[in-house]
């Protein structure tokens, strides 16, 4: 139980049933539901800088300042954190006014007071409420989470031999938190059938093996194929490598690795991942840089190969949320000291039922007025790691600022004293939940279905284009994964460059953000000009459900496309050159003012606004050919959309002439007249 507490007007006026409403909205956006006494806030500024208008859902209050004291010294966090705003305004009057903003579950929620003289709302402090899942089934019985036993596992790890270079100095609630995860993570296996993985995945090649006691900590590289027990729980580890880690598993190293690892030797995140895993009973841990032999390029093309199944055959993936660096470690900034001059601390309360008077939900009230969300983190910042969340069935996500550690499944996210996060961003989405979403579409024809393959194939590029990377020949490698997965689970057709043929017509119509500047695609071949993943920028799609057109429709047909990959063991991974031949009407224009980068144009059909991918633009294209897709109708507003292709001069072995994307158009009405011809795009 939280030894801070909620007053009783606090429990029925503020955190009443219409505040656990607004918070219990499974995976909807916030400002898709209609909230009772709250009222949609909007960001007057919002237009003029670019930001999302949509703030949250506001709702006033007013309290007896007398009692609001009385409340404060009582003890109520709450009311602590009113009666310091109080306070620090110099507000002496009766009642003291305020007002909430809750806002999406993955940002902390505001209280606001607006003061006599001032009519702009001042911004005074942040909180959090989570619904409680009480218990969950383990075994099928009901498990209390505040009374957990660690359940006996064939690993045969004991929770209680935690100690990794005889570390003595772990916090006392990780073992609790891991208890209660463990606990979560077993009720999901056996009750979530979403979350299980398909069959036929591969194992890994190496593993780490954490054989620990209090007296002899040992930890050793270790081949799956001598692992005598079956099936084999294992757990994977993701976090920001930081640069180049010191003792990666090389060819000169293997063997010592075999036979034990000095742990002095390994990285602090690395550490940190084996506590984790032990503490929650597991013996086996997958880590890139240790279990990749990372000088052996025959091996890491193995492995790359392997990376749909490695993570989406984990028991779960331990997600550093924190660190920049493997050097780093997470444990410390999961679990900081309680100090009270630190710049951030999080105190918890538990919201009561005001009928069974039961715990229903949690309170979090910080000290500062940092903003940011839950889940900003630098892990998610990062390409590699995207496959790596999106693959695994669960992750254990570990924050900072005493934030607790959160398992997210296809099925809910809880954290580990049972607070519930019932939304989470797009960047952290679970493939398995993509695949309800796909299967939940309406039996209304294969167009249904197809449209919502590629709208949600389209997420997963427009969430990936906004990650970087080290190495921009890892644009592609780096997804593999993630469409090896996409492949087996909704067949949607072949695989080219970034894009699918059941969808291609859509997949090529991405469109390049205006206010980014400058924009090109990357220095060095990474893919064709056709594809999104030739771009050193984030790309984004326009009402792409509204696009009336697949691939075989008589508008816009695809001949051929021939893609060669650099290794051939890896067709979805990097690639030597691809080339698209296509059939569709299309009109040769005129660009007009070599200066604009937005172009007016006339076609046969009328005005057509044109927009170069480059910024600034090529000043040497003075004309383009305008390729006609099909016609998109947003909001009952049917008009054409299409490419504009350029001479990329340079023809094929046969003297045919080769062209290159330059950009995308829009018709003000419908699309473009006139005969199909053909073009070969690089």
């Amino acid at each position: 139980m939280s030894s801070y507490k909620l007053c009783d007007w606090c429990q029925t006026t503020v955190f009443d049933h219409h505040l656990l409403d607004v918070i219990d909205r499974s995976m909807d956006p916030l400002s898709l539901h209609d909230q009772g006494p709250y009222e949609v806030k909007i960001d007057p500024t919002a237009y003029f800088t670019g930001r999302d208008a949509f703030v949250g859902f506001e709702r006033s209050f007013r309290q007896n300042t007398e009692l609001l004291v009385r409340n404060a010294d009582w003890g109520c966090i709450f009311c602590v954190l009113l009666d310091n705003i109080r306070g620090g305004l110099g507000d002496d009057d009766d009642d003291f006014e305020f007002s909430i903003i809750v806002r999406d579950p993955w940002k902390w929620s505001m209280v606001t007071v607006t003061t006599p003289d001032d009519e702009d709302d001042l911004l005074m402090g942040y909180f959090r409420v989570y619904r409680k899942v009480v218990s969950v089934k383990v075994d099928s019985s009901e498990l209390d989470l505040s009374k957990l036993q660690l359940s006996e596992q064939d690993d045969n790890i004991s929770a209680e031999s935690n100690d990794l270079q005889d570390e003595s100095s772990l916090p006392p609630q990780l073992f609790q938190d891991c208890r209660a995860l463990r606990a979560l993570i077993d009720d999901c296996t056996d009750n979530h059938p979403i979350c299980k993985p398909r069959e036929g995945l591969s194992l890994p090649s190496f593993l780490l093996e954490l054989s620990v006691t209090s007296a002899s900590p040992a930890v050793r590289l270790i081949k799956t194929s001598d692992i005598q027990v079956a099936p084999i729980h294992y757990v994977c580890l993701s976090y920001c490598w930081g640069g180049i880690q010191p003792n990666m598993t090389t060819t000169s190293r293997l063997d010592s690795y075999l036979a034990g690892m000095d742990t002095t030797e390994i990285p602090e995140t690395i550490l940190d991942a084996m506590r984790v895993t032990i503490a929650m009973g597991y013996q086996y841990l997958w880590v890139d840089a240790l279990c990749i032999v990372q000088d052996s390029e025959a091996g890491k093309i193995v492995e790359l190969g392997k990376m749909a199944s490695i993570y989406s055959g984990a028991v779960l993936t331990i997600c550093v949320m924190s660190a920049k660096a493997a050097t780093e470690g997470f444990l410390r900034q999961a679990y900081p000291d309680c100090n009270d001059d630190q710049l951030i601390r999080t105190w918890h309360a538990d919201i009561r039922d005001d009928i069974s008077q039961a715990t229903v939900a949690s309170l979090e009230v910080r000290n500062d007025l940092s903003d940011h969300d839950v889940f900003d983190s630098p892990i998610l910042k990062r390409g590699w790691t995207f496959q790596e969340a999106l693959l695994s069935p669960r992750l254990v996500m570990f924050a900072t600022d005493g934030q607790r550690p959160a398992l997210r499944c296809a099925t809910h996210t809880v954290q580990s004293d049972g607070g519930r996060i019932t939304a989470h961003p797009k960047t952290l989405v679970n493939l398995r939940e993509l695949e309800q979403v796909v299967e939940r579409a309406k039996p209304n024809g294969t167009y249904s279905i197809q449209s919502a393959k590629a709208e949600e194939w389209v997420a997963v590029v427009v969430q990936y284009s906004k990650r970087s990377l080290t190495f921009q020949a890892d644009k592609l490698p780096a997804l593999m994964g993630i469409v090896l997965e996409w492949e087996a689970l909704f067949k949607p057709g072949q695989y080219w460059a970034g894009l699918w043929s059941e969808s291609l017509a859509k997949d090529l119509f991405w469109k390049v953000p205006r206010n980014y500047s400058p924009r090109s695609a990357y220095e060095s071949y990474v893919a064709p000009s056709w594809s999104w993943a030739s771009r050193a920028h984030p790309v984004y799609y326009d009402y792409l459900g509204y696009i009336n057109c697949f691939e075989g429709e008589d508008s816009f047909e695809v001949v051929s496309c021939e893609v060669v990959p650099v290794h051939e063991d890896l067709p979805h991974g990097a690639i030597k050159s691809a080339r698209l031949t296509v059939k569709c009407i299309a009109e040769l224009v005129d660009l007009g003012d070599p200066e604009a980068e937005k172009v007016s144009c006339t076609v046969s059909s009328g005005e057509v606004d044109f927009e170069f991918d480059d910024s600034p633009r090529p000043r040497d294209i003075r004309e383009a050919w305008f390729l006609y897709i099909n016609d998109e109708e947003p909001y009952n507003n049917s008009h054409g959309i299409g490419l504009a292709v350029a001479e990329a001069g340079i023809t094929d072995a046969d003297g045919t002439k080769l062209y290159k994307r330059i950009g995308t158009f829009v018709c003000r009405g419908t699309g473009l007249e006139g005969p199909r011809m053909t073009f070969t795009i690089i």
